[in-house]
């Protein structure tokens, strides 16, 4: 690397921790939307991984102890990466701190690797450092404590640096990265990654996408559906024992959620939520971002009138502003026939978060006239000011608030109600703060028999029972398709719709001395799943090494 690459980088990585940096002047976790569930999720993921399930799908100590097949519907990509943090020994709230800065950090470095490969070392210090300083990037972590769009932020420019270099120089093995980071980014959070999508289009035909291109392209696709497939098939085909379709994040749901050009362009940070807790809400463009957005395009009309804009500069610039006004126009509520007309962009469930791409193309859009500016001084003084403004304007609004100490037991051992509403839980059971917490974690509803628990992880529970009569037992988990009940190596029935025990693991066990095993196991579609996975991770490997060279 450059020195003046580095120095850039450097600069912007101390610029980027004045953002970051106020909960670690904190003990505990500070208040936010998402970052209490998140957590929670977290320690159900990890809780599993440390059982030695590669592939969690269980939480056990979700919905008051009784269990929840969280991990298979929630984006698992955020969740890997950070449990590499509390792997070293960190807690889960201050993992949860370490990742945000992590991922922030890292969307800033990718982001001037990226705009590097189109212009000087200013335009892509400047650019970058408007894709983190920004209202929504600070919303995202103060207010919503979103792990996972945190995490779209950082590997989005990874991928168009991947689109890049494989445009660029079109080698087999670049297929394999674009792969990669492709499927980590649909694990992290498949909506955003549906929200720059026409980003990622447009781009690839700027950079001449030819038949060749094309089809490894397809390739890569096929190869990052083969990545996602143990997450992918199971999420598409048993959300239906879930009461997800039933959730208020479904349907019709995104169009109480389109904002309009006042909320868009006059600056408003607070809001108040329906617990009545005060927080930095805001889905400002930013006045910062919203200047230059404007200023840019004058320039841009300017230098197009006199002919002195270098083509290429020319149509990244087009391109960029035809994904800054078209985010623009998603967000507002006379887009929603094209809801209507393309139905997956209800998914994305909250029209702003096209947010994301309009930061993106307005931080593009800005590189670009900074490149084209001819007066060196006049560049360097107006990057200061923007540094300065942009400081000044957000970094008061960068802090968290009413922190709590919480402890990782508090996770692991005491999350009585269903964190997630309603949403994963199975559609047949009740809710679990209806139910009393039973201590053992298991009891005899009907009969006479001695228990005697031998060990119980999170998809394994092993006892040895000795009855006088025959008896009725209660495993308290929430049965899910996958969890089975065996006697002494026989599968048993398991009842789970007796209305006194609503979803709860139930089944007969004869009079005697008997082995039990209740244990969560793939179905056949999770192995489905799970095997194309396998299956693609050993084909990129083989197909790497043979044509890494080409």
């Amino acid at each position: 690397m450059k020195r003046p690459d580095f120095i850039a980088l450097l600069i912007l990585v101390i610029l980027s921790a004045i953002l970051l940096i106020d909960p670690f002047f904190h003990a505990g976790r500070f208040t936010a939307h998402d970052i209490d569930m998140n957590t929670a999720y977290f320690s159900g993921f990890f809780s599993s991984l440390q059982d030695g399930n590669i592939i969690p799908r269980w939480s056990a100590n979700i919905a008051n102890l009784y269990g929840s097949p969280t991990s298979i519907f929630l984006y698992p990509g955020p969740y890997y990466l950070a449990s590499l943090i509390t792997i070293i020994g960190f807690s889960l709230v201050d993992t949860m701190k370490i990742y945000f800065f992590i991922t922030s950090i890292l969307s800033v470095i990718f982001m001037y690797l990226f705009l590097r490969k189109h212009f000087n070392t200013l335009a892509s210090f400047v650019g970058s450092f408007l894709y983190l300083y920004a209202p929504y990037r600070i919303n995202d972590i103060y207010a919503r404590g979103n792990i996972a769009e945190n995490t779209s932020f950082m590997l989005f420019p990874l991928l168009a640096l991947c689109l890049y270099k494989f445009m660029k120089n079109p080698k087999l093995k670049n297929i394999i990265f674009i792969s990669f980071v492709t499927a980590l980014f649909l694990l992290s959070h498949p909506f955003l990654f549906l929200v720059f999508l026409p980003f990622l289009i447009s781009y690839v035909f700027y950079l001449h996408l030819d038949l060749h291109k094309l089809k490894l392209l397809f390739l890569s696709g096929l190869l990052s559906f083969g990545l996602i497939s143990f997450y992918f098939f199971p999420l598409i085909f048993e959300s239906k024992y879930t009461l997800y379709d039933i959730s208020p994040f479904s349907g019709q749901y995104y169009r109480s959620q389109f904002i309009n050009l006042t909320q868009l362009i006059i600056p408003q940070w607070h809001f108040i939520d329906q617990t009545g807790k005060l927080e930095y809400q805001t889905y400002q463009i930013g006045i910062v971002q919203l200047v230059l957005a404007i200023i840019s395009i004058f320039i841009f009309i300017y230098q197009k009138l006199n002919k002195s804009l270098k083509s290429d500069l020319s149509k990244l610039f087009l391109l960029a502003l035809f994904n800054f006004l078209l985010s623009t126009f998603l967000m507002l509520s006379i887009s929603d026939f094209v809801y209507k007309l393309i139905p997956p962009l209800q998914r994305i469930q909250f029209p702003w978060r096209f947010l994301a791409l309009n930061l993106f193309s307005i931080s593009l859009m800005t590189a670009v006239i900074f490149s084209s500016l001819k007066k060196q001084i006049i560049s360097y003084l107006f990057a200061l000011l923007i540094v300065i403004i942009s400081i000044l304007l957000y970094a008061p609004y960068a802090k968290g608030h009413d922190y709590k100490i919480i402890s990782d037991d508090a996770y692991f051992y005491d999350v009585r109600i269903n964190i997630d509403a309603f949403v994963t839980l199975p559609r047949w059971a009740a809710q679990p703060d209806k139910y009393p917490r039973i201590g053992n974690r298991y009891q005899i509803i009907e009969g006479k028999a001695d228990v005697e628990l031998l060990s119980r992880n999170n998809i394994s529970h092993i006892y040895n029972i000795l009855s006088s009569t025959p008896v009725r037992f209660l495993d308290a988990t929430y049965y899910f398709p996958g969890w089975n009940a065996y006697i002494d190596g026989k599968k048993a029935n398991i009842e789970f719709q007796d209305q006194s025990y609503r979803g709860l693991i139930t089944f007969d066990i004869p009079k005697g001395n008997h082995f039990i095993v209740v244990k969560f196991e793939s179905t056949k579609l999770r192995l489905f799943g799970d095997m194309i996975t396998l299956g693609t991770i050993i084909f990129m490997i083989i197909f790497y090494k043979r044509y890494s060279k080409t």
